[in-house]
Parts: C-alpha cells; structure tokens; sequence
C-alpha cells in the first residue's frame, strides 16, 4: 500500500491528524507528510491545514472496503462474487479488460476504485474523479449472444442502477436514453458499455458505472451535475450501494440475456425522462430538433423529426431548452 493511501486512511476519520504524529507514525519527515497531503489534494480531495492542530479531510470519507460490501450482499451472491479493489487505475475499465485479455477473471468479477485517473464517459470524454468520493465500478459479464444480439443494455444496465437506488431509499432519479443517470435535471451518473467477442457470440461485456455520491464542493464539471448526498439530504455508504448495484446486476443481466430489452421496455417506460421532451440530436457534424417518443423494442430512441419517426442507435441527445 503506498504512503498515500495509507495517509489517506488516516485522515479518513474527519479528525484533526498532526504533521508531528504522521511523521512519526509512518518514519518520514514533515514535509514529506505535507507533500503527500497536497497529493491528495491534487486527486481531488478538499483537506484543510490548520497551525497547531494539523490537517483534516471535512466530514470525513468512508473508504471502500471488500468485506463491508459483501456484508450487504445476499450470502449466496458474496460467495462466488469476486472483487478487485485498487487504491488508483486509469480506469477500472481497463483493468477488467487487461483481466479478461489474460483469462483470469469470471464471468461477475468487479473491479472497484477509490481514484482513476484517466475515466471515461461517452465518446472519449473524461469522468472526473475524486479521489474516495464517488463510485468508480466495472463488472464483467459473458453473453453466449453476438453483438448486434445486445442493442439496449446499457439500458438495463441504467435500470439494475435504478433498482440499488430504490434499495438505498432515493427517489426520483430517472434515465435519459442511452447511459446517463439523472435527478431534476442534473447528471448523477453515466455507463459505459464495452463489447468484445466473436460475431456470432459469445461477447465479454465490460459494465462500467460512475455515480456521484459524495462530490467534493470544489470540483468543477461542464455540465449541471449533483450527488447522492445532496439528492437524500444525508451521508450516503458508499459500500452499502456498492452491494446493491452488483445483486441487481446479478439480477437485471441474467434476464436480459434471456428476453432481450423488450422484456425490460415497460419498466424503462417509468424512468425515461426524454419521453414527449423536444430534444436536439447532434450525429456527426449535424444537428436536429425532434421530440422524443419513447424507446423501441431493441433500445432504440425513437423521435419525431419532420413529423416522421426516426429510431436511432447512437446519437448525442439533449433536451431543448
């Protein structure tokens, strides 16, 4: 465990730590105890400084830990679900994908993150990512289906999020077609869905999930965004969800692979917030206004344009304002 994390763990408690007890705590000097701290500062974490008393993270942070979040986690589901839990990646993403190039992880393994440093969001953007304040998750997941068999799920995948959600208490979160997770019209959440296999199937599916839960005050991000703290008013487990979004997972993908999304169509129906909205669709270097009508049965948008339905596949969509 590197001196970081291991600061980190200490000043994880909210209380006031002092460079003097850091420093003979882990045999190093005071300034590289202020080093590290601005560190953690640089990885997006507010830490305040204070004469006399020491340094000290505000309201503390609960760090991800394996055995917590199999405690939440039905006994026959903790069982055989294995968890990989890295202090900082790039991405867990792309730890699952290296995992699955060297065949040795299954089919339900995750991978979880307190920091990344190079997350993804759609179409190569970055996803910001403090350090212990959010959800940084990937699962992997084998389907005997081809590719083209798999159109929509990363929308269920939106609804097994839904589902953990529902389980912590949180109300009115909805979905906006394809992958984001969204409250009163700020981002939540996003997913990110990576498919590699043969044509005819079977595929790895690599699922990865960012959800806002504690966000730093001082983080900034070009577009309206909240978190789980701010949406139920309280400090919310990062662990305790954890483990509800891998039982729904667990729950969510077995039937999809079974039913298609048609199966999950009525139930999508609930969240989506585009239905009935004017919407801007940008394709490429060309923009239109439409209005949204709802998802087909292979989890596509379909939307008014010119009084005639169109069905898309991929688009960036947005409400119009």
């Amino acid at each position: 465990m590197s001196l970081t994390f291991q600061i980190l763990e200490q000043l994880a408690d909210g209380k006031f730590h002092s460079g003097e007890a850091l420093a003979k705590q882990f045999d190093i000097s005071r300034a590289r105890v202020w080093q590290t701290v601005d560190e953690l500062r640089n990885y997006g974490l507010e830490i305040a400084a204070v004469t006399g008393r020491g340094y000290k993270i505000f309201d503390g942070l609960e760090l991800l830990n394996e055995h917590k979040i199999m405690a939440h986690m039905p006994a026959h589901l903790s069982a055989k679900t294995q968890i990989i839990l890295r202090a900082q990646t790039e991405s867990t993403n792309s730890v699952l994908s290296e995992q699955l190039r060297q065949k040795t992880i299954n089919s339900g393994t995750v991978c979880l993150a307190e920091y990344q440093s190079l997350g993804r969001g759609r179409l190569g953007r970055t996803w910001v990512s403090p350090m212990g304040s959010n959800i940084y998750c990937s699962m992997a997941w084998q389907f005997n289906q081809s590719a083209a068999q798999l159109m929509g799920l990363s929308l269920v995948v939106g609804l097994a999020v839904i589902e953990a959600l529902n389980q912590m208490g949180a109300k009115n979160i909805g979905l906006k077609w394809p992958n984001d997770i969204f409250w009163q019209g700020k981002k939540l959440g996003g997913i990110l869905v990576e498919i590699a296999g043969d044509a005819l199937g079977p595929c790895d599916v690599i699922i990865g999930i960012g959800l806002n839960v504690n966000m730093p005050r001082h983080i900034k991000i070009d577009q309206a965004f909240t978190d789980l703290s701010h949406v139920m008013q309280r400090t919310i487990s990062r662990n305790q969800l954890i483990a509800h979004m891998i039982t729904a997972l667990n729950d969510y993908l077995p039937r999809f692979s079974q039913q298609g999304f048609n199966g999950f169509l009525n139930e999508w129906l609930k969240y989506d917030i585009l239905h009935n909205q004017p919407v801007k669709i940008t394709q490429l270097d060309q923009i239109l206004d439409g209005l949204a009508m709802g998802i087909d049965e292979q989890g596509q948008l379909k939307v008014n344009i010119d009084g005639k339905e169109q069905c898309l596949t991929s688009a960036e969509v947005s409400v119009s304002l």
